[in-house]
């Protein structure tokens, strides 16, 4: 019995792209000596480069050893020099510190000069605005006595006229009082008239009465007169004691 064998499909659909990746013999043992012989020139570059570093290192112990010899030279010299211009540099420098000081003792004089010139203008300053001050405080305080003493006036012309007023006002009552006692009297006199004969004396029994009553509104214009008298004294003293509390509150701002 014979067997068939088939390709699968997908080698066969593998096969164009193994064409294209495809490499003959030749390309392929060209790039093996292509690859060699970039190792060889790997190979001989680094044997150079350790080669140069050897060079490099021993020139470079070399350079030290010279430097070191140089920096002794060297040093030697500018010791040598040193000494020969030390006592140079020393006047040099002791002439340029004087002169430093020189300079900085003027600088110092002439800003004291300034600062005693500007605490001068200042106090000037403020001894014209403590003047100027002492000045308005003086006018604030004519201005509040003329204030006060005008006030008082006022006040002392209002309760004159209030007074006067209640003077008048009590007087009128007075009067009235009197005008009325008296039209009581002679009422009385005029019904005791009609009740006795023509020829019979009438009786005046309210004349001692009517001498009460002249005594009573002179004694009530007396002691009206009297409480007047208090009263203005009274104001007199309350308005002289906030006069003197002004003053005072005055003379203690000034003096501070």
């Amino acid at each position: 019995m014979s067997a068939v064998y088939s390709t699968p499909s997908f080698l066969k659909a593998l096969a164009p792209l193994a064409k294209e990746n495809s490499v003959s013999n030749k390309q392929y043992k060209a790039k093996i000596a292509a690859k060699a012989n970039r190792v060889k020139q790997i190979h001989t570059t680094r044997k150079l480069a350790d080669k140069m570093d050897k060079e490099l290192t021993k020139l470079e112990k070399i350079a030290d050893r010279e430097s070191a010899k140089q920096a002794k030279i060297a040093a030697k010299e500018a010791k040598e020099a040193k000494k020969l211009n030390q006592s140079q540099e020393a006047k040099t420098e002791a002439k340029e510190q004087a002169k430093l000081e020189k300079a900085a003792a003027k600088k110092q004089t002439k800003l004291e000069k300034a600062e005693a010139k500007e605490q001068a203008k200042l106090e000037k300053a403020e001894a014209k605005e403590q003047a100027k001050l002492e000045k308005a405080e003086a006018k604030a305080a004519a201005k509040e006595q003329t204030k006060l003493e005008k006030a008082e006036a006022k006040a002392a012309a209002k309760e004159q006229t209030k007074l006067e007023k209640a003077e008048a006002k009590q007087q009128t009552k007075l009067e009235k009082a009197e005008a009325k006692e008296q039209a009581k009297l002679e009422k009385a006199e005029a019904k005791a008239t009609t009740k006795s004969p023509v020829t019979k004396q009438p009786k005046q029994p309210k004349q001692p009465k009517q001498s009460k009553q002249s005594k009573q509104s002179k004694q009530s214009k007396a002691n009206a007169k009297t409480d007047r008298i208090d009263i203005i004294q009274s104001i007199c003293e309350k308005l002289g004691q906030t006069g003197d509390d002004t003053n005072n509150r005055n003379s203690v701002g000034v003096s501070a």
